[in-house]
Parts: structure tokens; sequence; C-alpha cells
């Protein structure tokens, strides 16, 4: 399996475009790890931008709250998430979630406050492409097999930016190093187009890295773009579009 950089040719299933500088009101938007209930998770611009920006489907990829417990939430994020009800009663299927490893455990509850249920992944057809939308962190060996270890790091990580940090430039380098020292973007990149591939999928779109990437692989062949949405955690946040003009990556300040 080969990867290439953003910089593809128009050989790629979908073109990639570094920014949708013309949204159109048929993109499928994605965001994915909100975190809501951490200090940097960012539910006032999200908010924002989905009263901006036209879109026909909103998928959330998973990891919309950090932890169990919903008391640090903020009226900014209750706010985004009764705007979400609202968008999903208004159009069956106008908002899709999807689990990730935070909030899989609360799934009848944050499907009570968001008024549709939870799946682990989503297929659909975009300007005659296949694709397919999921956490991610099915691809990810450590979490798999270290999910107690992993809930106890993510709760320390709350309590240090509730605490300890309240700036939390340290904490957002560590998390930053961390995902680089693992390779963490490119190992779930590979399995996710691999899965795609065997799927007869010409696009996947992943979140759970925290690292916004968009990337081409041709396995034995077939060529599958590949997107990670990044997250809403910090600055800037990101967020990835699938429509007409291609599959786009864009940025919040």
């Amino acid at each position: 399996m080969v990867g290439t950089t953003v910089e593809a040719t128009a050989s790629t299933p979908i073109p990639f475009c570094r920014s949708a500088a013309n949204p159109d009101p048929t993109d499928t938007l994605i965001v994915s790890d909100l975190h809501l209930g951490l200090p940097d998770s960012r539910p006032r611009d999200l908010l924002d931008l989905l009263h901006s920006r036209p879109f026909g489907r909103l998928l959330l990829l998973g990891d919309v709250f950090h932890g169990p417990s919903f008391r640090h939430v903020g009226s900014e994020g209750w706010r985004l998430l009764a705007h979400l009800r609202e968008l999903g009663a208004h159009q069956k299927g106008k908002v899709v979630w999807l689990h990730g490893n935070h909030d899989r455990k609360l799934g009848r509850a944050i499907a009570s406050l968001l008024g549709i249920e939870g799946r682990e992944s989503f297929h659909w057809q975009q300007s005659g492409r296949n694709c397919v939308a999921m956490h991610g962190d099915c691809f990810d060996e450590f979490i798999c097999r270290n999910a107690r270890f992993g809930q106890f790091c993510s709760d320390a990580y709350a309590f240090c930016q509730r605490c300890l940090a309240p700036r939390h430039r340290w904490l957002n380098r560590l998390d930053a190093w961390h995902g680089k020292f693992m390779k963490l973007g490119n190992e779930i990149a590979e399995k996710a187009a691999r899965h795609a591939a065997t799927k007869a999928f010409d696009v996947v779109v992943c979140g759970h890295t925290h690292e916004p990437l968009l990337r081409r692989f041709d396995t034995d062949g077939r060529p599958v773009a590949y997107a990670n949405t990044g997250a809403w955690v910090g600055r800037p946040a990101s967020f990835v579009s699938v429509g007409p003009n291609g599959i786009a990556l864009d940025f919040m300040p």
C-alpha cells in the first residue's frame, strides 16, 4: 500500500481540496472528537459553523463527550446539543452519530440527548462514490488491548486540564507529541484504507487521532481517499466535507 500527500492528481476517487471555498448544500459535513466537558472543547465555535455553513447531512464521528460526567459540559455545550437535537428532529437522517471510544458506554444517554441512535459506521454515496465513515478506534491496537489504561489516561488528562494547567498549553503539546511518537495517524490511515479497499469503498473518513489528514492510497490497483477530521479541542479545530466539489479539509482558527 502506498500513500500520497494531499497534492494528489486528478485520478483520485474524489479530488482533494485544502478548503471547500464554495460549500455545497448537499455536502456531507463531518466533525469528530468534540470532547464536551473538557475546558478546551469548542462547542460555541462548532455551533457557529453549523449556523453559517450549508450542508445536507452532518456526521458526528464519535467522542461527542469526553467522559460520563455531564456536569462539566457547560451552557455552550448544552446549546450545541439542543441544536443538534433540533436538526435531527427537523429531517430524518440530517444528523448521524457514530460511537467513539469515549462515548460508546454512554450510548443510551447520548441517544436520549440527541434524539438519534448511535451506530458503529455509516455508508453513503456521494457524487457516485462509495463512502464510509467510522470513529477509527477499531484500528488502534493499543486502545483495543488496553481499554482500562486508556480510560485512566483519559480521566487523568481531563483532571489536568481542569485543575493543573489553566492555559493547557503543555497538555496540548503533550497530546500532539504522543500522537507523533505512537505514529497513530499513519497507523489508522493505513488500516482504514486497507479496510475500505477490501469493502469496495472509494472514500473512508475517521476521527480519533486528533490529527487532520488527507491522503490517497493505492492498494492492489484500487485508489482509496482517506480523510481524518481532526478534533474540536484546542486550536485550530478542523472538519471534513464530502460533496460535488470533492473531499475537503477545513480549519477554524
